[in-house]
């Protein structure tokens, strides 16, 4: 896809389905067989036309941010359709076995409630990678899928904390995949590359705690032939971060309900002290900004009366 035509494109948002659909068929032309294309792209069809059914019989759903009636679950099933398309691409590489959906919400579906009028995701809503890929070299690792919009690309902090956690719980590496849909392009960075560096608060993440993510530059098409094995770093196993959520799960696992709890509470004390660090440097910085433009400021209001 062109620069000139990403420039162009129209945020997720604010396409409809029929617009995502010739967007993800050219991004994955190259990479997936048009009749896997065109049957996962007619599920999906079929998910939002029913979706739409119950939201227009007035069934509830989750906020759609004060957007129109079934931006919601549009927003979810276009989020759904790019990793099912992403499920058959992993399945293309030459490296790989097999892969499937991880978690305890990879059904990618809605219920739909009757007597409440409500709808919900079907399966609990987890915290756990996207996708489990097994290698031929039967290396096994999970994968987060993420996507941007165009040239702002950032992963919230506690969402590395929850991957964190789950290469805790499952001993397994975990890659993050991000996607740049505008151009068709991808990067992948292992939970080391984050743990490693210093979060920031990210105003266009209502000032989350977010880090960096290099910016996509690789075509889809490489994915074909991609060894994962160099992004499978398993010194990851012997970071503290890790450690700590191995404690909470073998504390669990071994009933010690106390213990468990004095870890929970142990790991927010943590995470709140880092919020305030992060803060009062924030706070500091913007005292020196004021100050580095106008050094008057420090004068005593005694001073900058005489001085009128």
């Amino acid at each position: 896809m062109s620069k000139n035509k990403s420039n162009k494109l129209k945020s997720l948002r604010d396409m409809d389905l029929n617009e995502v659909t010739i967007l993800y068929k050219d991004l994955f032309k190259e990479t997936i067989k048009d009749s896997i294309f065109n049957k996962i792209s007619s599920d999906y069809q079929k998910k939002y036309n029913t979706f739409a059914e119950f939201k227009y019989k007035g069934y509830n759903s989750p906020s759609a941010m004060g957007r129109d009636k079934i931006a919601y679950g549009r927003n979810i099933i276009y989020g759904w359709f790019v990793e099912e398309l992403m499920l058959e691409l992993f399945k293309n590489n030459k490296f790989v076995k097999g892969a499937e959906f991880f978690g305890q919400d990879k059904e990618h579906d809605f219920i739909y409630f009757n007597e409440e009028k409500n709808i919900k995701i079907a399966g609990s809503k987890s915290t756990d990678p996207d996708i489990l890929v097994t290698l031929k070299n039967k290396t096994q690792f999970l994968v987060e899928i993420k996507t941007a919009a165009k040239n702002i690309f950032s992963i919230k902090k506690g969402n590395v904390q929850s991957l964190t956690k789950s290469t805790a719980n499952y001993d397994l590496s975990c890659i993050i995949l991000m996607l740049d849909l505008a151009q068709g392009l991808y990067e992948i960075k292992d939970l080391n590359f984050f743990l490693n560096q210093k979060p920031f608060p990210n105003a266009n993440m209502e000032g989350q705690l977010c880090y960096d993510f290099p910016s996509p530059n690789n075509s889809f098409k490489t994915l074909l032939n991609l060894d994962f094995d160099p992004f499978l770093d398993l010194s990851i196993l012997e970071n503290l971060q890790v450690k700590k959520f191995r404690l909470l799960k073998i504390a669990l696992e071994k009933g010690n309900k106390k213990i468990a709890k004095t870890i929970k509470n142990k790991l927010n004390l943590e995470k709140l002290e880092e919020q305030k660090e992060v803060d009062n440097e924030e706070y500091n910085r913007k005292i020196k900004e004021i100050i580095q433009k106008d050094n008057l400021v420090l004068k005593p209001w005694e001073e900058i009366e005489k001085m009128i």
